[in-house]
């Protein structure tokens, strides 16, 4: 029996539409890891950087933008940066924005008119609070961290994405790091079956299909014993 997914949603992620913005509204705009961004509204949606922090954006860079959406990567058509040709421009790649407020609007006092990012410690403790997961005998043995902290350690890394909906694999993570982590999370933590990471987490293949499951994908190796075996796991499962 072939097994479905649901390959195409409606987005409902709160949001900022530049049609709803007065000119000379300005914006701020964050992402990880400790992006922040004050964006104009110069009309129509267009907007001028007044503000760059950790950004590889420049005070001046002008570009186009219809929404921004929390939790989602955002968009740039026609980025002019430091007055070179207009090119298309992302911003949130990895875990989308994280927060995108009107900070002032032209003649009238500061205003905050927040769009929150959904809380990923709230939607651990829903999926996590269904099948309760405590570290196993092996994962008491080499000290392991709750599962929720370790889940939002591979946030934080950049080895999975909230897309709005659930968990997924970064698809330009290499398949070894993804298969060395679900291995490990099977054999650490008190999962029924591998059915319940399948449920909890979903692996990409390049084309946008899924993995059928986790286990069963033939480059996903438990066996790896390089370097990067030994980093992963201090980054992501020991309290250090």
């Amino acid at each position: 029996m072939t097994e479905k997914y649901n390959t195409s949603y409606f987005v409902t992620n709160p949001h900022i539409q530049s049609r709803h913005l007065n000119p000379g509204a300005v914006l701020q705009v964050c992402w990880k890891p400790n992006r922040r961004c004050h964006f104009l509204h110069l009309g129509n949606g267009s907007f001028e950087v007044l503000l760059s922090e950790k950004s590889k954006l420049a005070v001046g860079d002008t570009f186009h933008c219809d929404s921004f959406f929390v939790g989602m990567p955002t968009y740039f058509n026609n980025l002019i940066h430091l007055k070179s040709d207009p090119v298309q421009y992302v911003i949130g790649k990895r875990g989308g924005v994280t927060e995108v407020s009107v900070i002032s609007t032209e003649g009238e006092s500061p205003s905050v008119a927040l769009a929150k990012a959904f809380d990923i410690h709230q939607y651990l403790a829903q999926q996590l609070s269904v099948k309760p997961v405590v570290p196993s005998t092996e994962g008491l043995s080499r000290g392991v961290v709750p599962l929720h902290q370790v889940l939002l350690n591979a946030i934080s890394i950049g080895l999975l994405e909230y897309d709005g909906h659930q968990l997924v694999f970064a698809a330009d993570r290499p398949e070894r790091e993804c298969g060395f982590f679900a291995h490990t999370l099977h054999s650490h933590y008190t999962f029924a079956s591998w059915s319940d990471i399948d449920s909890l987490i979903v692996r990409l293949k390049h084309n946008g299909t899924m993995v059928k499951t986790l286990r069963q994908s033939r480059s996903f190796s438990p066996f790896d014993r390089s370097d990067l075996r030994e980093q992963i796991f201090q980054q992501l499962f020991l309290d250090c």
